[in-house]
Protein backbone atom coordinates (compact mmCIF):
# COMPACT_ATOMS: atom_id res chain seq x y z
CA UNK A 1 0.00 0.00 0.00
CA UNK A 2 1.45 3.31 -1.19
CA UNK A 3 -0.13 6.86 0.20
CA UNK A 4 -1.21 8.85 -2.96
CA UNK A 5 0.36 11.98 -3.42
CA UNK A 6 -1.84 15.05 -2.47
CA UNK A 7 -2.57 18.10 -4.32
CA UNK A 8 -0.73 21.23 -3.53
CA UNK A 9 -3.97 22.55 -2.04
CA UNK A 10 -4.89 19.41 -0.53
CA UNK A 11 -1.49 19.78 1.54
CA UNK A 12 -2.17 23.84 1.94
CA UNK A 13 -5.32 22.69 3.55
CA UNK A 14 -4.26 20.23 6.32
CA UNK A 15 -0.88 22.37 6.69
CA UNK A 16 -0.75 23.43 10.67
CA UNK A 17 -1.97 26.92 10.45
CA UNK A 18 0.78 29.73 11.10
CA UNK A 19 0.98 31.75 14.48
CA UNK A 20 0.00 34.77 12.41
CA UNK A 21 -3.64 32.60 11.38
CA UNK A 22 -4.85 33.56 14.69
CA UNK A 23 -2.68 36.23 16.35
CA UNK A 24 -4.65 40.13 16.53
CA UNK A 25 -3.37 42.24 14.18
CA UNK A 26 -0.69 45.13 14.85
CA UNK A 27 -2.29 48.05 16.22
CA UNK A 28 -1.31 51.92 15.93
CA UNK A 29 1.38 53.08 17.86
CA UNK A 30 -1.41 54.40 20.19
CA UNK A 31 -3.28 51.65 20.64
CA UNK A 32 -0.12 50.47 22.30
CA UNK A 33 -0.07 52.35 25.10
CA UNK A 34 -3.32 51.48 26.54
CA UNK A 35 -3.46 48.17 28.64
CA UNK A 36 -4.47 45.13 27.33
CA UNK A 37 -6.73 42.86 29.09
CA UNK A 38 -5.96 40.19 30.93
CA UNK A 39 -5.99 36.69 29.80
CA UNK A 40 -8.71 35.38 32.88
CA UNK A 41 -10.53 38.34 31.78
CA UNK A 42 -14.05 37.28 29.70
CA UNK A 43 -14.35 40.28 28.15
CA UNK A 44 -13.93 40.69 24.49
CA UNK A 45 -12.32 43.95 22.42
CA UNK A 46 -15.15 46.03 22.68
CA UNK A 47 -14.81 45.19 27.01
CA UNK A 48 -18.80 43.70 26.52
CA UNK A 49 -18.70 40.55 28.81
CA UNK A 50 -20.41 37.32 26.70
CA UNK A 51 -20.70 35.62 29.91
CA UNK A 52 -21.46 36.80 33.87
CA UNK A 53 -23.88 35.36 36.59
CA UNK A 54 -26.52 36.88 35.10
CA UNK A 55 -26.56 35.64 31.96
CA UNK A 56 -25.75 32.41 33.58
CA UNK A 57 -28.85 32.71 35.68
CA UNK A 58 -30.94 33.41 32.72
CA UNK A 59 -30.03 30.72 30.94
CA UNK A 60 -30.61 28.17 33.99
CA UNK A 61 -34.10 29.97 34.14
CA UNK A 62 -35.33 29.47 30.68
CA UNK A 63 -33.91 25.61 31.04
CA UNK A 64 -36.11 25.23 34.06
CA UNK A 65 -39.36 26.95 32.03
CA UNK A 66 -38.67 24.39 29.27
CA UNK A 67 -38.58 21.54 31.34
CA UNK A 68 -41.42 22.23 33.51
CA UNK A 69 -43.88 23.36 30.08
CA UNK A 70 -42.92 19.97 28.49
CA UNK A 71 -43.95 17.86 32.11
CA UNK A 72 -47.34 20.07 31.95
CA UNK A 73 -48.20 19.12 28.28
CA UNK A 74 -47.17 15.68 28.50
CA UNK A 75 -49.40 15.27 31.36
CA UNK A 76 -52.15 17.37 29.98
CA UNK A 77 -51.97 14.99 26.53
CA UNK A 78 -51.71 11.82 28.52
CA UNK A 79 -55.10 12.84 31.11
CA UNK A 80 -56.82 13.95 27.27
CA UNK A 81 -56.01 10.28 25.78
CA UNK A 82 -56.85 8.12 29.27
CA UNK A 83 -58.78 4.92 29.25
CA UNK A 84 -60.90 4.02 31.94
CA UNK A 85 -61.85 -0.07 32.27
CA UNK A 86 -64.20 -1.09 34.33
CA UNK A 87 -64.84 -5.21 34.52
CA UNK A 88 -63.02 -7.76 34.41
CA UNK A 89 -60.64 -9.42 31.28
CA UNK A 90 -62.03 -12.94 30.04
CA UNK A 91 -59.26 -14.38 30.35
CA UNK A 92 -58.79 -18.04 30.72
CA UNK A 93 -61.51 -21.50 30.38
CA UNK A 94 -61.82 -23.22 27.36
CA UNK A 95 -61.19 -22.23 23.92
CA UNK A 96 -61.56 -23.45 20.32
CA UNK A 97 -58.89 -22.76 17.72
CA UNK A 98 -57.94 -24.05 14.26
CA UNK A 99 -54.02 -25.99 14.42
CA UNK A 100 -51.89 -23.74 11.35
CA UNK A 101 -50.36 -27.03 10.39
CA UNK A 102 -53.05 -29.28 9.65
CA UNK A 103 -55.80 -27.18 10.00
CA UNK A 104 -57.95 -28.74 11.67
CA UNK A 105 -60.22 -27.38 15.02
CA UNK A 106 -58.87 -28.36 18.35
CA UNK A 107 -60.01 -27.31 21.84
CA UNK A 108 -58.59 -27.07 25.30
CA UNK A 109 -59.85 -30.39 26.47
CA UNK A 110 -57.43 -31.88 23.77
CA UNK A 111 -54.23 -30.23 25.59
CA UNK A 112 -55.90 -31.44 29.02
CA UNK A 113 -52.84 -32.31 31.74
CA UNK A 114 -50.06 -30.80 28.66
CA UNK A 115 -48.22 -27.42 28.93
CA UNK A 116 -49.59 -25.47 26.24
CA UNK A 117 -47.76 -21.98 24.53
CA UNK A 118 -50.57 -20.06 22.89
CA UNK A 119 -48.54 -17.49 20.30
CA UNK A 120 -50.31 -15.12 17.96
CA UNK A 121 -48.55 -13.58 16.56
CA UNK A 122 -47.59 -9.93 17.67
Amino acid sequence: FAPRRLSSAARRFLRRPSRRTFCEKKAPKEAEAQPKPSPDNTANVSGVRWANWKSVAAMGVAGAAVVLYYNYEKERVLSETKITVTGKPALGGPYSLIDAVTGERVNSSDYHGQYTLLYFGF
